[in-house]
């Protein structure tokens, strides 16, 4: 069957897998079995799992955040949310869930199931991140990133892609963010300045740092998958290429200056 979304979770015991015109089911990698079926459609990045790996988050068109107990596949909680939701992702403490859709992201309060704060924005919410530390929250919409302060509720800055953006994604230690949309290019901000640091063409549907921030996978397109590395150096220099074109894969890297040289680039 042909995947259109997939995501593991922190511990790489469970993926998520969201496949073209069917249902999304969750499989443990170690045996590479089925585990659970989310028995509703939902969209694909409506799916996240826990920063702890124990649960995962399903929002469903209908308006309902349904969580399940990984471990026995149980369903353990549903809490009402906003019609139609595009993106749920759990908050780095796992007890905040961000529902997004249409301009609206809620915040949901899973000790309390409720909605316990609502952003609204100028253009409609495609895909959101969490900056590491909670604070901040990252949000892909029609032609531009919206970064907001999820403690005071604030839109705090707005970086202009000029495309659709569907995919944003924070670093571990949330001073890079990737962004990726329709125009088939990568870009990597400073959130703190709003600065633009490097942009290359890399199609495909996903973006995700790995754990230590050293690579993001931003792009998966047939059986291929990129993945650059990210590297700081004094200078910048191309540190090598890995091509296995046998198994789909192409490794390409990312080679950046240091941050106080303000100065990003691409090898």
């Amino acid at each position: 069957r042909n995947s259109g979304h997939v995501r593991l979770s922190p511990d790489a015991k469970w993926v998520s897998v969201g496949y073209v015109g069917q249902l999304t089911w969750v499989w443990a990698v170690a045996s590479a079995t089925p585990v659970l079926k989310i028995p509703v459609r939902i969209a694909w990045h409506s799916v996240d799992f826990s920063p702890d790996s124990k649960t995962l988050a399903a929002a469903s068109r209908g308006g309902t955040l349904t969580l399940y107990d990984l471990a026995t596949g149980v369903l353990v909680q549903r809490v009402s949310c906003m019609q139609k939701p595009i993106i749920a992702r759990f908050g780095p403490g796992g007890k905040t869930v961000a529902v997004g859709g249409g301009r609206t992201v809620e915040f949901i309060d899973l000790a309390s199931r409720r909605v316990v704060q609502v952003l609204q924005q100028s253009e409609n919410v495609l895909h959101l991140a969490w900056h590491p530390n909670g604070r901040q929250l990252a949000t892909g919409s029609d032609s531009s990133i919206h970064l907001w302060n999820t403690a005071e509720g604030k839109l705090t800055s707005t970086l202009r892609t000029r495309s659709v953006t569907d995919r944003v994604a924070f670093n571990r230690t949330g001073d890079l963010l990737a962004s990726a949309g329709w125009d088939q290019m990568l870009r990597l901000w400073d959130p703190r300045t709003g600065e633009l640091l490097v942009s290359r063409e890399s199609g495909g549907m996903n973006l995700q740092f790995n754990p230590d921030g050293t690579r993001l996978a931003a792009g998966a397109s047939g059986s291929r998958l990129t993945v650059w590395e990210v590297v700081r150096s004094r200078a910048c220099q191309r540190v090598g290429v890995a091509r296995a074109t046998d198994i789909g894969f192409v490794g390409l890297v990312l080679a950046v200056l240091p941050y106080n040289d303000a100065r990003f680039s691409l090898s």
